[in-house]
C-alpha cells in the first residue's frame, strides 16, 4: 500500500503505525497457535535445539550439492536388516488384530475386533453408496456409531427379507423401521455435532488464553525493531528523498531482526531469525486483510445500493413507458372527442334537414282533409249519378212517367263566386233529397200495384 511520506508529518505517521503495529499482533493469536506452543514449552534450551538443526541442514545441503546421498529428513533411518524388521511388522499387525475393543450396542456390550470393524466399516459404506441404508456424518474411527449402526442394518436387512427392491416401500414395517433408523442417527449426529462444536471452541479459547504471553514477546520484538529503524533514519531517508512506500519499512524491519539476531536481544538467534520474520510479516499480512475486509464490506454495500439503484431506474423506465402509453391514450381520446364532435355536428345538421322534412309533412298532413273533401265533393255526384241513372230509366220505362231531370254536374253550375257555390250545393242536396223520396214512393206505388 502505497502512501508518500515527509518530514513534516513524519512523527505523526509513525505515531498511527504503532497502534497499527499494536492492532497486528492482537489479531495474530488466531493464526499463530502452534508457533505459541513451540516458543512457550522450549524455553532455555530451545536455542541448542535449533543450532544442532541449523548445523544438520547446513551439512545436508553441503553433502546435496557434492552429490553425496543423505537421509530423509524422517526420524526412522533405514537399515539393511529388512528381515527383521518385517517380522517386527508382522508381529505388531498381530497383535493388533488379537486386540478387541469393547463397543456398547443397545445397552449390551460386545467386544469386537480391528478386523471386525474394518469390514462393519465397509459393509455400512457400500450399503449407503447403494442407498440401502441412511447416511451419516459420524467420523470412520467412531467405534460406537459403528456398531450400532451395523446392527441397525442387520435388522433392516432381516426385515426386507428376500423381497426386491421396488416391493420395499410397500413394506410397513420395513418403512417404519427404516424412519425410526434415520431418526436416530440423526438424532445421534446432531448430538455430536454440538459436543465437537463445543470441544472446539474450548480448545480455541485455550489456546487463545496460553500465547497472550508469546504474543507480548513478539509485540516487543516488533516494537524494539520499528524503535530501532525510526532512529536510524532510514525510513525518514527513504521517504524525504525517493517517496518510497511502506515497503522500505518493511525492509528496515527486516534489517534490525537480523542485527537484533547477531546481538541475541529479545529472544532472537541466527537459528530463528527467518521463523521471526516470517511470523512478523504474516501478521502484517493478516492485518492488512482484516483491515480490508471493511473495504471489502463496503464494495459490497456499495455495489449492493448500485444495484438497488439499477433496479429503480428499471422502475422509473417502467413507469415513464407507462406515461408514455397513457399519453398515446389521451391523445387517442382526444382524437376520439375530435370524431365526435365532427358526428354532432353532421348530426345537427341531419336534425335541421329532419326538420324542414317535418314542416313540409306537417304542411302537406294539413292539405290532406281539404284535399279530401274536394275530391269527396267531386267524385260522390258523379259517382250517384252513374248509380241511380239505370234505376232511374228503369222507373221512367215502367212507369211511362219522366221521374226528374238528372243531376247536374258541379262541375257545370259551380261559379267562382263562393255565395254562388254555396247556394248551389244547398240546392243540390233538397234536389237529392226530393229525388230520393220521389224514388221511394215510385217504389211504394209500384210494389201496392204489382201486390193487387
Amino acid at each position: 500500500m502505497p502512501s508518500q511520506l515527509n518530514s513534516a508529518s513524519f512523527n505523526t505517521f509513525w505515531a498511527h503505525n504503532y497502534q497499527f503495529l499494536a492492532s497486528i499482533i492482537t489479531l495474530y493469536i488466531s493464526r499463530s497457535q502452534s508457533s505459541r506452543h513451540t516458543m512457550r514449552n522450549e524455553g532455555n534450551d530451545r536455542t541448542p535445539q535449533r543450532s544442532r538443526y541449523a548445523m544438520e541442514r547446513s551439512e545436508r545441503a553441503t553433502q546435496q550439492q557434492e552429490g553425496i546421498p543423505t537421509p530423509p529428513d524422517s526420524a526412522i533411518s533405514m537399515s539393511n536388516n529388512e528381515n527383521r524388521f518385517g517380522s517386527a511388522m508382522d508381529t505388531a499387525i498381530h497383535h493388533a488384530n488379537r486386540t478387541s475393543v469393547s463397543a456398547d450396542h443397545d445397552g449390551v456390550t460386545i467386544s469386537l475386533t480391528p478386523q471386525q470393524l474394518t469390514l462393519m466399516g465397509a459393509e455400512l459404506a457400500q450399503a449407503r453408496a447403494d442407498g440401502r441404508f441412511p447416511s451419516t456424518t459420524a467420523a470412520g474411527y467412531d467405534i460406537s456409531a459403528i456398531a450400532q449402526d451395523y446392527g441397525r442394518l442387520v435388522a433392516l436387512t432381516e426385515a426386507r427379507g428376500d423381497a426386491p427392491r421396488e416391493e420395499w416401500n410397500s413394506m410397513p414395517n420395513v418403512v417404519q423401521l427404516l424412519v425410526r433408523i434415520t431418526q436416530e442417527i440423526r438424532a445421534r449426529d446432531e448430538i455430536t455435532a454440538e459436543q465437537n462444536e463445543e470441544e472446539r471452541v474450548r480448545a480455541h479459547v485455550s489456546s487463545m488464553m496460553t500465547g497472550v504471553g508469546a504474543e507480548a514477546k513478539l509485540y516487543s520484538i516488533v516494537q524494539h525493531a520499528v524503535t530501532y529503524a525510526i532512529k536510524n533514519g532510514s525510513s525518514e531517508q527513504a521517504a524525504t528523498i525517493t517517496g518510497k512506500n511502506m515497503a522500505d519499512l518493511l525492509n528496515g524491519i527486516r534489517g534490525v531482526i537480523k542485527d537484533m539476531a547477531g546481538q541475541g536481544v529479545h529472544g532472537v538467534h541466527d537459528v530463528n531469525t527467518e521463523a521471526v520474520l516470517e511470523e512478523v510479516f504474516s501478521m502484517i499480512d493478516y492485518a492488512l486483510g482484516d483491515l480490508a475486509t471493511p473495504l471489502h464490506k463496503d464494495v459490497e454495500n456499495l455495489g449492493g445500493r448500485v444495484k438497488h439503484m439499477d433496479g429503480q431506474i428499471i422502475q422509473l423506465n417502467a413507469i415513464a413507458g407507462h406515461a408514455n402509453a397513457i399519453d398515446n391514450h389521451v391523445h387517442a381520446l382526444g382524437n376520439n372527442l375530435n370524431a365526435m364532435g365532427t358526428l354532432l355536428n353532421s348530426t345537427n345538421g341531419n336534425v335541421a334537414a329532419m326538420s324542414v322534412q317535418v314542416s313540409l309533412l306537417q304542411t302537406i298532413i294539413n292539405m290532406v282533409p281539404r284535399m279530401i273533401a274536394e275530391a269527396l265533393q267531386e267524385s260522390i255526384p258523379e259517382a250517384l249519378n252513374s248509380a241511380m241513372s239505370p234505376i232511374m230509366a228503369y222507373a221512367e220505362a215502367q212507369l211511362g212517367v219522366s221521374v226528374a231531370s238528372p243531376l247536374t254536374s258541379p262541375t257545370s253550375t259551380i261559379s267562382t263566386d263562393a255565395s254562388q257555390e254555396g247556394m248551389l250545393h244547398l240546392k243540390q242536396k233538397k234536389s237529392k233529397k226530393y229525388s230520393l223520396k220521389k224514388l221511394l214512393k215510385l217504389f211504394k206505388k209500384s210494389g201496392h200495384n204489382a201486390s193487387s
